[in-house]
């Protein structure tokens, strides 16, 4: 009767409690960029001379180019729909490749997975094969769920860009 008292509750526990199963944070939800805690900065890189450069983007541009975003996520999947764009970017939580086909024709390939609480993604934009962007995109919640913190570096042939993008969820 004993063993059979303590069998029946060990079941229990670890249907209770299962083991080895992390719940991460919901990152789902509508986020404007809050642009007065948002930062960026832009340093050039030495290119070849013979490619043109373009010219540097104005200080801000990027917040009117993410905002808003709106976020899905049921783990291990997550996408992320832009409002003012027809792409989608459908990823995996679970360290696997995602490959996204752009509307303009780009590939966007990544890689993310969990860190404790922080999901980390490792990105290329491609186009006809040759890698135009990459990046990586480090984000967490914070103030209570109120906020998502993006931390973004990018880079191109001609520039490196760090951003601390914070968003904050719309009702």
């Amino acid at each position: 009767m004993v063993k059979t008292y303590a069998c029946c509750l060990l079941v229990m526990s670890c249907v209770a409690f299962p083991i080895g199963q992390t719940k991460h944070p919901d990152l789902s939800g509508t986020w404007q960029i809050d642009v007065a805690r948002s930062t960026e900065s832009i340093t050039p890189l030495p290119s070849d001379p013979d490619i043109p450069r373009p010219p540097a983007p104005p200080p801000g541009m990027a917040w009117k180019a993410f905002s808003p975003e709106i976020v899905t996520h049921h783990e291990p999947e997550l996408s992320i729909q832009l409002p003012s764009r027809n792409d989608v970017l459908r990823l995996r939580t679970d360290g696997r490749e995602n490959v996204n086909p752009m509307a303009n024709g780009r590939v966007h390939k990544s890689a993310s997975r969990w860190e404790g609480d922080t999901l980390v993604t490792r990105w290329r934009l491609e186009e006809n094969g040759s890698v135009l962007t990459e990046g990586s995109d480090v984000r967490f919640i914070a103030d209570g769920g109120h906020a998502l913190i993006n931390d973004r570096t990018t880079r191109t042939p001609w520039a490196e860009a760090k951003y601390h993008i914070v968003w904050v969820r719309q009702p």
